[in-house]
């Protein structure tokens, strides 16, 4: 009866994560490949859909972010002015957003600006290679060992209140950390058309992602991780 329990549990957890919606907002210009994002993100099966939206064409306002569970974003072009305020209003209304990269500290407005929401601080892009270095215990780092080649960058600091996951080797800045309200991640490495780095960083990224979506319901966090030991 107990495993009969357990199963029914388990296909109630998967049914519901069907229902996780994801927003890719990228700010790519037309020829910019988004392979490796369809390829690692995109086909997962974890999201019930995955929908594609160029922030750089124009601004994705908070309605219509709000069909999405969860929206992960970053930028090669700029955001269209308004975007940070949307994503904070978005945010507010209970959606989860992960940021990239350069993004930490090009999306003006509220999602930068106010610290409760953003848990890095981003200055100016930085080049030079790193890695992932010292990590501490959360399961966005489940499966995660090793991230090498790390070449694009901001120069970051942590947020107060923001809780630290991982750091890079060379500079000793914050490379993921999540906000207290466990609603925004920030990862300061890139996805798109910049990605130099290689090994786990497509499984961070979705780490990073189905944490947020599963955050707030403990029988959805303990589940996901059943699941995704099986």
């Amino acid at each position: 009866m107990k495993k009969l329990l357990v199963v029914l549990l388990l296909v109630l957890a998967v049914a519901a994560f069907a229902a996780n919606d994801l927003l890719i907002l990228h700010c790519e210009s037309a020829g910019d490949p988004l392979t490796g994002v369809e390829n690692n993100i995109g086909t997962d099966p974890f999201y019930g859909s995955v929908d594609y939206l160029n922030g750089a064409d124009g601004l994705v306002d908070a309605a219509t972010l709000a069909a999405y569970d969860c929206v992960f974003t970053w930028n090669n072009l700029q955001y269209t002015a308004g975007q940070g305020d949307a994503l904070a209003d978005y945010v507010d209304a209970g959606g989860t957003v992960v940021v990239l990269g350069w993004g930490i500290f090009q999306c003006y407005g509220r999602i930068l600006d106010d610290a409760t929401y953003c848990p890095i601080d981003g200055g100016s892009n930085e080049h030079g290679s790193t890695n992932l270095g010292t990590t501490y215990t959360h399961d966005i780092l489940d499966s995660v060992s090793t991230i090498t080649g790390i070449n694009y960058r901001v120069a970051a600091s942590l947020e107060s209140g923001a809780t630290l996951i991982a750091e890079d080797t060379t500079f000793g800045d914050p490379l993921v950390a999540i906000n207290t309200a466990e609603t925004v991640v920030a990862i300061n490495m890139v996805a798109g058309d910049y990605i130099s780095w290689s090994g786990d960083g497509w499984v961070l990224f979705n780490n990073a992602i189905q944490y947020l979506m599963s955050a707030g319901s403990t029988i959805e966090e303990t589940t996901w991780g059943q699941i995704k030991a099986m």
